[in-house]
């Protein structure tokens, strides 16, 4: 949130158009990096997750996109408050969303062809 108040706040002294997107973007970017080591390393423990940073990458450009599409638009068309409060909720139901895909898809542990999940 910080990433994104920031950038924010330097977009709206500049006459760029959708400042919110654009610091949507920028915030990211940054927030992304650092997830996506701290995801792989403390959260998931998987140091083999195969193709995990092209599909937490693709997670997170489709994330950013929905992130910064609905907080334009509701912070526009709906409700006139103030951005970063609207950010922060869309971002926590799209954190809760983009956990679970991250552990369904992204850091999925790899199954060894010797392990039965039938056993009990």
């Amino acid at each position: 949130m910080s990433a994104f108040s920031l950038f924010l706040y330097f977009s709206r002294k500049t006459s760029l158009p959708s400042q919110i997107f654009i610091a949507t973007i920028f915030a990211r970017i940054i927030s992304s990096l650092f997830n996506y080591f701290t995801n792989k390393i403390f959260v998931f423990s998987e140091k083999e997750a195969k193709n995990s940073m092209i599909k937490y990458f693709l997670l997170a450009l489709v994330q950013m996109f929905i992130s910064g599409f609905l907080v334009e638009f509701i912070s526009t068309e709906i409700n006139h408050s103030i951005p970063i409060s609207i950010k922060i909720l869309v971002d926590f139901i799209l954190f809760i969303i983009s956990f679970q895909i991250q552990r369904l898809w992204v850091f999925r542990k790899q199954v060894s062809k010797g392990e039965n999940h039938h056993e009990k």
